[in-house]
């Protein structure tokens, strides 16, 4: 992975709520991890996220995750994780 891979749980909490999009993203050939992680978000540049990041969310922000993000599935084993006000966004509603 590059340098700029994201290793911080917090980090990516905080790009979540910031309306970036965290996506799963499957391995197809066979790989001792399953998959990898990255944040989207409009225009940007993809950032990679590292597994310990993942790690660190499920440890110490589980509950934020389930309880403040969508889980959207986007293919046969593709998953993405953001906030209700980000797919308000992308289907151009609006916030009361």
């Amino acid at each position: 992975m590059s340098d700029t891979c994201i290793t911080s749980g917090k980090t990516v909490r905080d790009m979540v709520r910031a309306g970036w999009e965290l996506w799963h993203i499957p391995v197809i050939m066979n790989s001792p991890l399953p998959g990898r992680w990255e944040l989207r978000h409009r225009s940007e540049p993809i950032r990679h996220v590292h597994w310990d990041a993942i790690i660190s969310i499920r440890k110490r922000y589980l509950d934020w995750f389930e309880a403040e993000t969508e889980e959207i599935q986007e293919g046969r084993y593709t998953w993405c994780y953001r906030t209700p006000q980000a797919n308000l966004a992308l289907s151009g509603g609006t916030a009361s």
